[in-house]
């Protein structure tokens, strides 16, 4: 039931986000966004943990979604391709690693 209630949200905020128009796309940063993505993506192919792995997938939907509903033109998997040379991991977990997950929990406080 809990898989389905995140479900549920996770869709919603993947609308919401597509449908809001030019000014959360003008406030919003693509690298870092990206960055996230590559981050999410990378914790779900490292860690054993089931529920990282989910929380993970989690974080990865949500900034993929926001990408698209500000650049529905963007290709995510190929600016990803671009990106991925200049990312250190580590430091990515250092620097990023809280603000991605800051920027989803703010978007669900929002949302729930």
């Amino acid at each position: 039931m809990r898989i389905i209630k995140l479900a549920i949200v996770i869709g919603s905020a993947v609308y919401l986000l597509a449908s809001t128009g030019p000014s959360l796309a003008q406030s919003a940063d693509t690298d870092a966004d990206l960055r996230c993505v590559a981050l999410a993506g990378y914790i779900n192919v490292t860690d054993k943990n089931p529920d990282v792995k989910r929380g993970a997938q989690v974080i990865g939907a949500y900034f993929v979604g926001k990408l698209n509903g500000r650049d529905p033109n963007l290709n995510v998997e190929s600016a990803l391709e671009k990106i991925r040379p200049r990312i250190n991991y580590d430091e990515i977990i250092k620097q990023d690693g809280a603000r991605c997950l800051k920027g989803l929990e703010t978007f669900m406080k929002q949302v729930i």
